[in-house]
């Protein structure tokens, strides 16, 4: 049986500190014998007090925050703004969100062009590699998690939205094609008697959508946003070709030309449809 093998002084002095509040883990390090047969001993003789208990709770509790905190990713934290810095918190801001548990951040698209983008941004500037989940609608998810990243992401989307505003241009443009990336689109099409020809961005913040229209005007692009639509819209020609100079859509990201609605019924890159419709204005 086991606890039979040690003297009963030893038996004794467990005993006696674990009346003390002393966990198990801290009874095998203080008296060298195995787990099982402290348990033995300290589980049919102790009555333990209330203070005892509230030691043991805490001590505990001590353990698990110490087990989190080595468990913690050390990253890469950019010291800097920097065009990169900001496209990351932009992508985070616009089609990302925080993980649950506070674990980290999620960034989802159906463009593998800009879960590509992501990836190298990430690991470039946070020395990070993501896991991917890919959803039964086809939107990649890639996560990221690290404690750490979540903190630093939260507190610098936060200086980020009052920075942009006086930041140099080449950050401002990185923030907006961040945004018409992930949140807008561009609607062209020719009828019979008229013709449509239009960016738009689609955010529930008003806050971020009026912030949107003071960037864009910084590059002389006039734009409108329609609360009721939760969206900004860029329309005429010049508008569209400062646009198209200023800001544009990255590469390789193309519309969802399966839905039913769709006037695209063939796979398009939301570059190609901006530089047609620019193009229709000369025909």
């Amino acid at each position: 049986m086991r606890g039979l093998a040690h003297s009963p002084s030893v038996r004794k002095k467990c005993i006696r500190l674990r009346l003390k509040g002393y966990s198990l883990n801290e009874l095998v390090q203080v008296i060298k014998i195995p787990k099982t047969t402290v348990h033995d001993w300290v589980s049919h003789e102790t009555i333990l007090s209330r203070k005892a208990q509230k030691r043991i709770r805490q001590r505990c509790l001590n353990g698990v925050l110490t087990a989190n905190r080595n468990r913690r990713k050390k990253i890469i934290k950019p010291l800097k703004w920097s065009t990169e810095l900001v496209s990351i918190l932009g992508h985070f801001l616009f089609d990302g969100y925080p993980e649950i548990k506070k674990r980290g951040y999620v960034y989802c698209s159906r463009n593998l062009s800009q879960i590509r983008r992501i990836k190298k941004l990430m690991l470039k500037n946070f020395g990070l590699s993501p896991h991917y989940r890919i959803t039964n609608k086809k939107i990649i998810r890639v996560e990221y998690n690290s404690v750490e990243l979540y903190e630093f992401i939260n507190k610098k989307i936060k200086k980020l939205l009052s920075y942009i505003l006086k930041s140099p241009k080449e950050h401002k443009r990185s923030f907006l094609r961040a945004f018409f990336d992930d949140e807008g689109g561009i609607y062209y099409y020719r009828g019979e008697k008229r013709a449509s020809r239009t960016v738009k961005g689609f955010q529930y913040s008003l806050k971020i959508l009026k912030l949107i229209e003071n960037l864009l005007q910084t590059f002389g692009i006039n734009s409108c946003v329609k609360r009721d639509r939760n969206e900004i819209v860029i329309r005429g020609r010049e508008n569209l070709i400062r646009f198209q100079k200023e800001i544009n859509f990255s590469a390789g990201i193309y519309i969802n030309h399966q839905r039913k609605r769709s006037y695209w019924k063939y796979r398009i890159d939301k570059r190609t449809i901006l530089k047609r419709a620019i193009q229709s204005y000369l025909n």
